[in-house]
């Protein structure tokens, strides 16, 4: 049996893709994320993995349906405990908190609060660390 593709439509421009698993309530707050005005998106990563964003719904885990957005335009990287950006060459830039990424190998560490942007498409991250720490510390 092949992985199953769900699509999960967050707005008129935006569609998730995740291999679905369930969470209990406490693992979903811990969670990263990437919040968007009124909406979360969950990034479901287990350390040294990657989720790609972009047009194609085809290629990617979080499809942004813009004409700016390329069609594979970045990377969230979870890589020890720490997450990463990364612009995959994108034609119209993927900014980290206001400055354009170069189009290279380097990937930039990303921070709770950042401000994250596919073009003209922006989200702050939040890595769920601090919901996780906040927990630990009432057990």
């Amino acid at each position: 049996m092949g992985l199953r593709k769900e699509f999960y439509q967050v707005d008129q421009t935006m569609r998730l893709k995740f291999k679905p698993r369930s969470v209990s309530v406490s693992e979903a707050l811990g969670l990263p994320r990437l919040i968007r005005k009124n909406f979360e998106v969950p990034l479901p990563m287990q350390d040294n993995e990657l989720i790609l964003v972009g047009r194609d719904d085809s290629a990617v885990s979080i499809a942004i349906h813009d004409e700016f957005v390329s069609r594979v335009h970045a990377a969230i990287i979870h890589e020890n405990g720490c997450f990463y950006l990364r612009d995959l060459r994108s034609k119209n830039g993927t900014f980290l908190n206001g400055t354009r990424l170069p189009s290279d190998i380097n990937s930039r560490a990303l921070m709770d609060g950042d401000k994250v942007g596919f073009n003209h498409v922006e989200f702050h991250f939040y890595s769920g660390q601090f919901q996780q720490a906040m927990e630990g510390s009432f057990n």
